[in-house]
């Protein structure tokens, strides 16, 4: 599970190489919104160059490309000159259907063999989409996530948008609820479009975890600190995740199945949060050692959805 994903768009390799020295747990490499339709197949031939000289397994952010949705002239060209073994997956922008997820894998495949590995990351940016998202992820077992598209989402929905509003509340507890009974992991939250407001950010930070999310876009670097924080457990978390499974082991031991920790009551699902605590933070650290240190912040590429 990763807490920040960074933008950068394809078309500058500037960009893209401090992409990998943000700080970021993963970097999105955008062929979509952060590309000129007329500048798509120049910024197409770029990346291609910068994967080439991406290295394997060094430490660097996971890496994913966005490339243009299904129906776009761009799509299957996208799909076929992006593959790398070194990348950690695609995000698919726009996704309506199964179909769309069907064509990506099968393009995916034919480049890189049935025993490949890599993710499949749909972007949810329409009311049908999200309502349909079991239905669109069922059976495709490359696809452990979904991204909440937030503007994109917003505008077909006539949503109104605005710092620190309410309008995106039921879209990400539905893509929470959705997700979970996919047996996807928690979505991954959209951006925050203000990106020098940090303390606009913070609080969107906490809405989304309340509201079951797990990582968020990022479309600057000086968003990455900020997003990693707010998904780390802070040690009075992990402190108190641990004291509810000595008291939870406690009661089972006594035949009990209600226990209490600090004055609260502990039960089975209280525990089974302490537990799902735990392994986060346990993920969270060993991605940590993994990632290499945050660079010199550069400005924002441009996300869209």
């Amino acid at each position: 599970m990763y807490r920040s994903y960074l933008f950068s768009p394809a078309s500058d390799m500037r960009k893209m190489e401090k992409s990998l020295w943000s700080g970021a747990d993963a970097v999105i490499l955008d062929l979509e919104d952060a590309v000129a339709p007329d500048q798509k197949d120049a910024a197409r031939d770029n990346l291609a160059r910068f994967l080439d000289r991406l290295p394997q397994g060094d430490g660097r952010p996971a890496v994913f490309v966005r490339v243009n949705g299904a129906g776009t002239p761009w799509f299957e060209r996208d799909l076929k000159a992006v593959y790398r073994p070194q990348l950690a997956g695609y995000m698919i922008p726009k996704v309506e259907s199964r179909e769309d997820l069907e064509l990506a894998d099968a393009a995916l495949t034919q480049s890189a063999g049935r025993t490949a590995e890599f993710e499949i990351v749909p972007f949810v940016e329409s009311a049908q989409a999200l309502l349909r998202l079991p239905d669109i992820v069922q059976g495709q077992q490359r696809v452990r996530r979904a991204v909440l598209g937030g503007e994109d989402l917003a505008t077909d929905a006539g949503l109104q948008l605005s710092p620190g509003g309410l309008a995106l509340v039921v879209p990400r507890a539905l893509m929470a609820i959705f997700s979970r009974a996919a047996g996807l992991e928690p979505p991954v939250d959209t951006v925050y479009a203000a990106f020098r407001d940090e303390d606009g950010l913070r609080a969107e930070l906490g809405r989304a975890k309340e509201l079951g999310c797990f990582g968020k876009l990022a479309i600057h670097p000086a968003q990455v600190p900020v997003i990693n924080e707010a998904f780390t457990p802070a040690a009075q978390e992990v402190a108190w995740a641990r004291r509810v499974l000595d008291a939870f082991g406690e009661s089972l031991a006594l035949g009990r199945g209600v226990g209490s920790a600090h004055g609260a009551m502990v039960e089975r699902p209280i525990a089974e949060r302490a537990r799902r605590l735990l392994a986060l933070a346990q993920a969270v650290e060993e991605r940590q050692r993994e990632t290499p240190a945050a660079g010199e912040p550069d400005r924002p590429a441009k996300e869209g959805g």
